[in-house]
């Protein structure tokens, strides 16, 4: 005899009158930034060169700034293994995985992490493939462990499983957010995001996945009933958005993608980016979206992990003053 399936549920989100939710729902998208200042964080370089040595049987020098260094490394991360492998992705993915599930977590890094979740955002959207968030709230854990707070909100299609679109992680800390890998996890090498091939999957489901979002909230806002969130998606579209640690390389066409979406459908929603530096061309296009870039003060030294630190704790109470106010 069969059994069905039965999925996860996320705290259901009330649409007010003006298509908002009555309640803020606030959006963590955090990327690399966030493990830079620290010793145990995986150094992706060294892996890339020792690739790169694999296939191009020359030495790969180390990376420099951006004017004076080898063409790859002005590259997007994500494309830097294709071209250090020659595409092989499917060949090298499996030790770059490895390499990542590996890495650890000080007690530094733990403490920054956790004053990130302390500001009790419903939903956390790492670009990450590494896992310091799950190390940091459950200690250096085995790989069954994080599997156990695994969630699965609908039934997915293979590819959708690979993308994880609608499979997180239930952290077991504080508010119990939803953390979503949305390009992919070094638990499954598969699910990996990198190179063009696999960015235009995800954008593909982005697509189809956020069409049903959108009717859903409309639908939620016309009958005056709740809205069940079921993705990251659904989060992006809905919430306010903190991006923090993440580049936002033209190179992220999913995120654009989804930027641009929100402005057309969710005006009133908010997408704050947050980095101390903006190149010009980026602030033209930030600005046509809407995006918001705030100025956070920090002190800056001659330490470079040092001011890591400080900016993001800075941004860190940035974002709880705008969550708690909620002047937007």
């Amino acid at each position: 005899m069969s059994t069905r399936r039965v999925y996860d549920c996320l705290p259901e989100i009330q649409i007010g009158e003006t298509g908002q939710p009555e309640q803020p729902v606030n959006v963590f998208l955090v990327g690399n930034g966030i493990n830079l200042p620290f010793d145990g964080a995986v150094k992706t370089d060294d892996i890339i060169r020792k690739i790169w040595r694999k296939y191009h049987h020359s030495n790969l020098p180390r990376r420099l700034d951006s004017i004076h260094s080898h063409p790859l490394w002005r590259l997007p991360f994500p494309m830097e293994i294709v071209s250090a492998s020659n595409n092989n992705l499917d060949i090298e993915l499996q030790e770059f995985a490895q390499k990542l599930r590996d890495g650890s977590v000080d007690n530094e890094q733990r403490m920054l992490i956790q004053a990130a979740l302390d500001l009790n955002f419903d939903a956390i959207l790492s670009t990450n493939y590494s896992l310091e968030f799950e190390k940091s709230v459950m200690g250096n854990c085995a790989v069954q462990r994080i599997y156990s707070q695994y969630r699965t909100t609908a039934k997915q299609s293979e590819q959708q499983k690979r993308l994880g679109i609608y499979q997180y992680t239930e952290l077991p800390y504080g508010n119990k957010p939803s953390l979503w890998h949305i390009h992919g996890t070094a638990l499954r090498k598969n699910s990996l995001v990198m190179g063009h091939l696999s960015y235009g999957k995800l954008v593909g489901e982005i697509d189809q996945r956020a069409s049903r979002a959108n009717r859903g909230i409309h639908y939620a806002k016309a009958n005056r009933t709740p809205f069940y969130p079921m993705s990251w998606i659904d989060y992006f579209l809905i919430g306010n958005v903190y991006i923090v640690g993440f580049a936002l390389d033209f190179a992220e066409s999913d995120i654009w993608w989804l930027i641009s979406l929100k402005k057309r459908i969710n005006p009133d929603s908010k997408v704050f980016f947050f980095q101390p530096y903006i190149e010009e061309a980026m602030k033209l296009m930030l600005d046509s979206y809407g995006v918001e870039c705030p100025f956070v003060e920090f002190d800056e030294s001659n330490n470079p992990s040092l001011d890591y630190m400080k900016y993001y704790r800075a941004v860190f109470e940035y974002c709880k003053r705008r969550m708690t106010d909620g002047n937007f």
